[in-house]
């Protein structure tokens, strides 16, 4: 109902952030619930957009300058608005609890199961078609395993966020030319297990309870996550193109 009467992506996140996050902190409240962080950072992984930073790195690439930053641009305003919505009412509250909000950490096979159920979620809300929704599921599945994997070779976690997104990026890039279909549609739903919607929550919670370490650790890793997803699509699209060009040179 608000998207249809505000097109700012700030303004609009805000608002919705805003009613869930107090909805979420009155029903601790009245014992609805016990982590408060958990369920917000569930709830606001349908807020983020994925979907405008793909477009824009894209875009990008094909020196389609303008579009690129105005897609990224997007969608970084939408994020400050979840971010912002989130924190009134954590102020407002005065923490309910959201202390509890690490230390989750569900077996691979559980992991792998749910993030596949909501990225088929997620395909159905994009308006997804048929067979693809399954495809993109698999492309979630395949990703978030991907840098589980990549997690046992290398320390930390820039390396495996890189590796895992160029695998989803190389994955939407097939999927495409099977299907007949834009990548966008196969890169953008598999991608979410990827984005990094608990650090959202974990900068704006340490900001708000003046918790310095906590925002300064969280706000920094938000940054390499989030460039980490970028730089391993830019590397997979970079080198399909210059494959692709080469072999179009070729034919002609």
């Amino acid at each position: 109902w608000l998207g249809k009467k505000e097109n700012n992506p700030l303004i609009l996140n805000f608002f919705v952030a805003l009613m869930a996050e107090c909805g979420i902190q009155l029903m601790v409240l009245a014992g609805l619930g016990h982590h408060p962080g958990r369920i917000t950072i569930g709830v606001i992984m349908l807020l983020i957009s994925g979907l405008g930073t793909t477009n824009g790195v894209r875009d990008l690439v094909h020196l389609d300058t303008l579009s690129g930053v105005v897609n990224i641009s997007a969608s970084f305003a939408g994020a400050t608005g979840i971010a912002l919505g989130i924190a009134l009412p954590l102020v407002l509250f005065k923490d309910t609890g959201s202390q509890s909000i690490t230390g989750l950490e569900p077996e691979v096979a559980l992991q792998l199961l749910f993030c596949t159920i909501g990225c088929v979620g997620f395909a159905f809300w994009f308006n997804v078609k048929k067979i693809k929704i399954l495809w993109c599921a698999l492309g979630a599945c395949l990703t978030w395993g991907m840098y589980l994997v990549f997690g046992l070779f290398f320390s930390g976690f820039f390396i495996p966020m890189v590796l895992s997104a160029g695998v989803c990026a190389l994955y939407g890039q097939i999927m495409a030319r099977l299907n007949k279909a834009p990548a966008t549609i196969f890169t953008t739903v598999s991608a979410f297990p990827l984005i990094p919607g608990s650090r959202l929550y974990y900068t704006m919670y340490g900001l708000v309870t003046q918790n310095r370490p906590m925002f300064m650790e969280s706000l920094q890793r938000l940054m390499l996550e989030c460039f980490g997803i970028v730089l391993g699509f830019l590397a997979v699209e970079v080198i399909s193109r210059y494959l692709f060009r080469k072999k179009f040179l070729r034919k002609h």
